[in-house]
């Protein structure tokens, strides 16, 4: 998560930070979240959030506000449905919920998926 987010931001950044927020309930206009736009609405969404958290509530992203919007973008669950594509090769399942998690490999730097299905970890270079 980028720091120094603020009105009129545009980009993959926003789209992070929208994911974020609206992983944690707060509601963003639907045309802010189509063109990853910081705009009125994400703003008001980040205000609440800092309020909800005891921070500085300015509507602007901050380290101690990326680091909680970092928290929650960890444990972001994606439902993977039956039918649908799964690089793992599992058994498909009605709703079979996987946990992914992004992080960088110490070794090489690349980063990884972790996803996680019950006990069996399975990482993923991208």
């Amino acid at each position: 998560m980028k720091s120094g987010l603020k009105l009129g931001a545009l980009g993959v950044e926003v789209q992070r930070l929208h994911r974020a927020l609206t992983a944690a309930g707060h509601k963003i206009e639907p045309a802010e979240l189509e063109r990853n736009e910081f705009g009125p609405s994400t703003r008001d969404a980040l205000r609440e959030f800092q309020r909800n958290l005891g921070l500085d509530e300015h509507g602007e992203t901050d380290e101690p506000t990326c680091e909680a919007l970092l928290e929650i973008e960890k444990n972001i669950t994606i439902n993977i449905y039956e039918g649908g594509y799964c690089p793992l090769n599992l058994p498909p399942y009605p709703t079979a919920k996987l946990r992914l998690t992004a992080h960088s490999s110490i070794r090489t730097g690349h980063p990884l998926l972790t996803c996680l299905r019950a006990s069996e970890p399975t990482q993923l270079k991208l």
